[in-house]
């Protein structure tokens, strides 16, 4: 679709500027992006390594390796990202860079992704639960957990939380919302 065509356009431009000014770290960051965004996850990886050798406290670039770690099934490592990427931008809370609970949030959610995955409930609404205590208008982590707690036999909790998620979404743009 279109969409393609300009994130392969935008990571184009981003190949040759990395290549041309490779000590222009924001420019990895956002290539590893690009490079995830199209499934090339190899080199996605490699991008955001590059920007973190530079810069080790970027939470975004953890969560960026931990998201190209969880779509090839390395769980271990999805979760140490995650866990990582949390901890940074927790830790940058409060500095001249404001760091977003929005931020976190998404971290703790595809933390919760990661215990899914493993069928650990527990731990995966624990995740979805202090997701969306720091984010309450996350939708994607009140639908995640209205699913966890679907399978753990709690109807009434995953009625609310669904119905929570649903309140969310009727209120978003409808662009959004096609998304």
């Amino acid at each position: 679709g279109p969409d393609g065509a300009v994130q392969l356009g935008v990571a184009q431009h981003l190949e040759r500027v990395v290549a041309t000014q490779p000590d222009y770290h924001l420019a990895w960051y956002l290539y590893g992006y690009c490079l995830y965004s199209l499934g090339e996850l190899e080199d996605a990886r490699q991008a955001f390594e590059h920007h973190l050798a530079d810069k080790p406290n970027s939470g975004d670039a953890h969560y960026g390796m931990g998201l190209v770690a969880f779509d090839e099934d390395r769980l271990a490592d999805a979760e140490a990202c995650f866990r990582k990427a949390a901890e940074v931008l927790r830790s940058q809370k409060g500095s001249k860079r404001r760091t977003p609970s929005q931020q976190i949030s998404k971290c703790l959610a595809r933390l919760g992704d990661v215990h899914l995955r493993r069928s650990q409930l527990g731990p995966a609404r624990e995740a979805y639960e202090e997701a969306v205590e720091l984010w309450p208008t996350h939708e994607d982590a009140w639908y995640r957990l209205s699913r966890v707690l679907t399978r753990l036999d709690e109807t009434d909790a995953a009625s609310e939380a669904l119905a929570k998620h649903d309140q969310i979404v009727a209120q978003l743009p409808e662009r959004q919302q096609r998304e």
